[in-house]
């Protein structure tokens, strides 16, 4: 994976979980990683050691993945996100234009950063407004997928009702679909 992802996992745990840069260095040990590795927003970090410090920073700090993905999902899509990124942000005016964009968005990440691998996904949108997003990578991620879709409704000032279906889908309905609904 990208470095990115990893910085934003550091940020939000200093921030908002009070980590220490040694707790930092831990972590990164624990995971498999030389402790004073320095992590570059391009960096690329194997799988696995990404996925193991995504371990530690559960078993230190949530009480579930769940919990972890949704705090990561806020964190990304709220506050870090918006400062990297901002220009995936411009001109958007909604929770469900936001991640309809994001397959061209990680197309195009695709084609001009080497080895970047993000998801790819694909829509279903349903006659009650709902939004079914089939999530395709091999990472099998869908779940930190839930928390991000999350996060985009709270930076639209949208609560999204997201539910994984499957490894691979996710329903989303939009507020507006709600009051449809009903």
């Amino acid at each position: 994976m990208k470095g990115t992802i990893i910085v934003c996992l550091r940020d939000m745990l200093a921030e908002q979980n009070g980590q220490s840069p040694n707790g930092w260095k831990d972590m990164l040990a624990a995971s498999g990683m030389d402790r004073n590795r320095v992590i570059l927003l391009s960096t690329d970090v194997d799988d696995g050691q990404t996925l193991a410090l995504f371990g530690e920073a559960q078993k230190r700090y949530f009480k579930s993945h769940e919990e972890l993905a949704n705090a990561y999902g806020h964190y990304w899509s709220v506050i870090y996100a918006p400062k990297i990124y901002t220009a995936v942000y411009k001109g958007v005016k909604s929770a469900r234009d936001f991640l309809l964009k994001m397959d061209k968005v990680h197309v195009q990440v695709t084609e001009t950063m080497a080895n970047a691998r993000p998801p790819r996904f694909q829509y279903e949108e349903k006659e009650n407004g709902d939004l079914v997003v089939h999530y395709i990578s091999a990472r099998g991620l869908v779940h930190l997928y839930a928390g991000l879709a999350r996060g985009i409704g709270t930076y639209f000032g949208e609560k999204l009702d997201v539910k994984v279906l499957e490894n691979n889908r996710v329903s989303i309905q939009f507020p507006a679909a709600a009051g449809k609904a009903a």
